[in-house]
């Protein structure tokens, strides 16, 4: 069966992924922003499926100079995480440390907030 919305979400990730590459730091923010509300509508595996068309920049943006661009790009990071579980974490191995460490305390947190279960014990 065909889905409009998964197109339509197809769309706009066409749309939004190449601006994840600008030097704009408010145009940063807002994609950043935006892919979060997209992603957040994705199946698991809509989202793992697009997940290499768009997280090299999102990790790119993680290295940004601006501190409002690398919050956002945390917070996509955690809803991803938060959504996928163990299956994301292969997906990390390109963070540094202290970035891998920062999103998985703010997934744990905030997962935890939500179900009253860790990451770490909710999706093994």
């Amino acid at each position: 069966m065909f889905c409009w919305q998964n197109t339509i979400l197809s769309d706009l990730l066409l749309v939004v992924v190449p601006l994840l590459v600008s030097d704009d730091e408010k145009i940063l923010v807002v994609c950043i922003n935006y892919l979060t509300k997209l992603v957040a509508h994705l199946s698991q595996e809509e989202l793992m499926d697009q997940l290499p068309t768009f997280l090299p920049a999102l990790f790119d943006a993680f290295s940004n100079q601006s501190p409002d661009v690398r919050k956002s790009v945390v917070f996509c990071l955690v809803d991803i995480y938060i959504m996928l579980g163990k299956a994301f974490v292969p997906y990390l191995e390109g963070l540094s440390s202290t970035q891998l460490r920062l999103v998985t305390i703010y997934a744990n947190r905030i997962s935890q907030a939500r179900s009253g279960t860790a990451i770490d014990s909710a999706n093994q």
